[in-house]
């Protein structure tokens, strides 16, 4: 603002005036408030396998104990990438993951991207070469396999920066990992867990696969001792054929249900009142027998486990009252779900206050009649 002219000034230079008082209306809204300042990160605290890709306009972060994941399975599984997005972000994250190419995922063959894929937003294993009867998944998202249930793994997601963390369902933390100066744990974290679990379905599939060597010889030598006509010899092999064939999906199932195999669970305030006349429609229902749990209606000496949407009913009462009975939320049952294992109880203890898990993940069906 240019000031008045003073009364010497000459008279060709008319003087400014101050501008006149605004009209009356409403106040001006007040400034927002500065930004809360950025705590402190702990000392101490150096988050392990965080990268900068410049070139990407990426920081990326890698989950505890991929590597040892990755080195685990080499052994026994010949490894794939598959992601929705595109090839060259795929490339960057197989550099982190196998830089020396020990892991095979080096190979043309072994990366795919959303170029390769026969559909739309969706994956498929018509793009990976090998048998499907042999291959398993493992994806944090269901939903872009809707046609290989059978054979998916589905890990708890990771979040180590601050996206929303509960929308699935699968912690219970509010913010990620890097706001609460931690992260998880590499000896006993999801990756620890789902590398114990294609342990035990490898094991279980070669199992299965040596018994059926050893059976095969034996149905041969008997159909040589007690000839039969062309025609019926050729049926029986074909039927000998089908009773030995493998699937490592049967494999998974078996695993699966060993979870919570010798658990009885009574639900307390989880299924709604508008599904009580189907409760074995209801997600938790149905992941607690596809963990080989058995479900109970009413109170009884079998059963083990109340897993309750409130702690205040007449089921939790009677749980924590009965030494040989764990009351836990349905968190707890999500986390045996996610970590193909028993989760100690005592990390889920049972809020006094209703709450309610409204992401519903779907359970693994059983594999198909083959």
């Amino acid at each position: 603002v240019v000031p008045a002219a003073p009364a010497a000034a000459s008279s060709s230079m008319p003087a400014l005036r101050p501008p006149p008082p605004p009209l009356a209306g409403p106040p001006a809204p007040p400034p927002p408030p500065p930004p809360p300042p950025l705590s402190p990160m702990p000392t101490g605290y150096r988050p392990t396998e965080l990268h900068h890709l410049p070139h990407l306009s990426m920081l990326t972060k890698l989950r505890p104990g991929v590597r040892a994941f990755l080195k685990g399975l080499s052994s026994m599984y010949e490894l794939h990438v598959y992601t929705m997005g595109a090839k060259r972000y795929a490339a960057e994250m197989v550099k982190l993951l196998d830089p020396d190419g020990r892991l095979g995922l080096r190979g043309t063959d072994r990366v795919i991207g959303k170029e390769d894929s026969t559909a739309k937003h969706l994956k498929s294993l018509d793009v990976v070469i090998g048998k499907e009867t042999t291959t398993l998944i493992v994806d944090d998202s269901e939903a872009v396999w809707p046609h290989h249930a059978h054979q998916l793994i589905v890990p708890a997601r990771y979040y180590f920066f601050n996206p929303p963390a509960t929308r699935d369902g699968s912690s219970r933390q509010t913010a990620g990992y890097l706001a609460q100066f931690s992260d998880e744990s590499e000896s006993d974290g999801q990756l620890a867990c789902t590398l114990d679990t294609l342990r035990s379905v490898h094991a279980h599939f070669f199992r299965k696969y040596d018994e059926a060597a050893m059976l095969e010889p034996t149905a041969q030598r008997l159909a040589e001792q007690q000839p039969v006509p062309g025609q019926q010899l050729h049926s029986q092999r074909q039927s000998e054929r089908a009773q030995l064939q493998l699937d490592v999906r049967h494999s998974l199932s078996f695993v699966r249900q060993q979870v919570l195999h010798g658990v009885r669970i009574l639900f307390s305030r989880v299924i709604p009142l508008s599904e009580q006349r189907s409760p074995h429609r209801h997600f938790a229902w149905r992941l607690a027998l596809e963990l080989g749990a058995t479900v109970a209606s009413a109170t009884e000496p079998a059963v083990t486990h109340v897993v309750a949407g409130s702690g205040n009913t007449e089921k939790t009462a009677w749980g924590k009252a009965t030494p040989h009975v764990r009351v836990v939320p349905l968190e707890w049952l999500i986390a045996c779900g996610y970590m193909w294992r028993r989760v100690p109880e005592d990390k889920y203890p049972l809020r006094s206050e209703s709450h309610s898990v409204e992401a519903r993940p779907k359970s693994i069906a059983p594999p198909p009649q083959l």
